[in-house]
């Protein structure tokens, strides 16, 4: 009876062996998986293993994210402030059309105190920077700020042409508690521009950023012309200086 079972065990198990080597078999050169970017074959036109073709770009591979700086806090007045932070597109082959981004603000106790909230986007090769002017919030209760970047959506740079823009007949002049930053916007492009944001940006003599601002145009016809008007906060007894003030166009059609 010891010798019927131990042959019928050893039997059984080399039925199951033998099964699963059919059916690996099977597996792996019989059944046709359905073709999808992500089943680690190059098939169905990709241009490389899931990717290209119908698949995501393969370039998307090996894209970096956008770099941040942190965030520059200017003090308005008691309880408000303005805040600029530099991002940096270092891909040459994709833009982000659009992504979201958080600015964080913490107190000496780690705590976070405020959170803002945006979308923006950079084209390939793209330095700019990321504007949020009067956050009602005291100066002197923040400790420390980071800006958090997320949702991008990558674009081919020859799809996300950034547009030809320039700025005419800059005029500053200095209003009770405020700088006044007038211009003309061309838009030199061959297609019109739905979406336009203007900042200006003043500085002190010694080039240290006093204040910052910005405003929103839509809807530029090709080769047209649209005027504009920045007004941006100063704290008390700041004097600026003119000539070093800079307008930033940020503009996709």
């Amino acid at each position: 009876m010891n010798r019927f079972l131990k042959q019928f065990i050893y039997g059984l198990v080399y039925v199951i062996v033998f099964v699963a080597l059919v059916y690996g078999t099977y597996v792996l050169f019989i059944y046709a998986r359905p073709a999808s970017c992500f089943d680690g074959r190059q098939n169905q036109g990709e241009r490389e293993i899931d990717c290209g073709g119908p698949c995501e770009p393969c370039g998307l591979k090996l894209v970096q994210d956008i770099a941040t700086s942190t965030p520059q806090i200017l003090e308005i007045d008691k309880n408000r402030v303005s805040i600029i932070s530099e991002i940096r597109n270092f891909n040459q082959d994709f833009g982000a059309e659009q992504f979201s981004y958080n600015i964080n603000l913490y107190d000496f106790s780690g705590k976070q105190i405020k959170s803002i909230f945006g979308n923006s986007f950079i084209y390939a090769g793209e330095i700019k920077n990321i504007i949020e002017p009067l956050a009602e919030i005291s100066f002197s209760a923040i400790a420390r700020s980071e800006i958090l970047v997320s949702n991008t959506l990558w674009i081919p740079s020859e799809e996300f042409i950034k547009p030809e823009t320039e700025t005419r007949e800059i005029k500053i002049e200095e209003l009770n508690g405020a700088i006044s930053v007038r211009g003309l916007l061309v838009n030199n492009s061959v297609f019109p521009l739905r979406q336009i944001g203007i900042s200006a940006i003043i500085f002190n003599k010694s080039g240290l950023r006093l204040g910052i601002s910005k405003t929103a145009l839509q809807d530029i016809d090709a080769f047209g012309k649209r005027t504009f008007s920045v007004t941006i906060p100063v704290s008390d007894g700041a004097v600026i200086d003119s000539r070093l003030t800079k307008v930033v166009v940020e503009a996709k059609k």
